[in-house]
């Protein structure tokens, strides 16, 4: 963070969804019976697809500005 301004790498989930789906088209059936438990079945879903989305989604560069709201100051009626 450099002060007023945050980067952030975003996934553009407009672009490449056609080869993502592509790359999820596996028999899910055949690969998660090498799984011996339901934690071992997320762990290797969750590296399949961050490995097709880090693939063939593209990322972006967005800035954000880190600003805080200034809202003027209260007036001597709002006080009371």
């Amino acid at each position: 963070m450099n002060g007023r301004y945050i980067s952030e790498n975003k996934f553009r989930l407009d672009e490449g969804v056609d080869n993502f789906q592509k790359y999820l088209d596996i028999s899910w059936d055949d690969t998660i019976k090498m799984c011996n438990s339901v934690d071992d079945m997320w762990g290797y879903f969750k590296q399949i697809l961050l490995t097709g989305m880090n693939e063939f989604i593209p990322r972006s560069k967005h800035s954000l500005k880190n600003s805080k709201k200034k809202f003027p100051p209260f007036t001597s009626e709002l006080k009371t």
